[in-house]
């Protein structure tokens, strides 16, 4: 295949958009209402990734980008690995 096609999947979690406002359920929405108010991305990060992937050079390509509130990330691990303890060792 000739030519610089470069497609790029970006998986946004909670991003502060007006995505919510389609949320029927009052309980689940008001539910994410505070998370997204407490930990929301801005939606401009979104456009800079957005930016970054396209001016990458000509012969390289950001073929998927996951991004989340860092709370988002750490709620999930501990949903995931609730039996097994995650700590940090910082290397020295």
């Amino acid at each position: 295949m000739e030519g610089n096609l470069r497609p790029t999947i970006i998986s946004p979690g909670a991003i502060n958009t007006e995505l919510l406002t389609s949320v029927a359920d009052e309980s689940i929405k008001e539910r994410y209402e505070d998370f997204y108010a407490s930990h929301g991305i801005p939606a401009d990060r979104v456009a800079l990734t957005i930016k970054q992937a396209i001016d990458l050079p000509e012969d390289t390509a950001w073929n998927e980008v996951v991004m989340r509130p860092i709370e988002q990330v750490f709620k999930n691990l501990n949903q995931s690995f609730k039996n097994f303890q995650i700590f940090y060792v910082p290397n020295d």
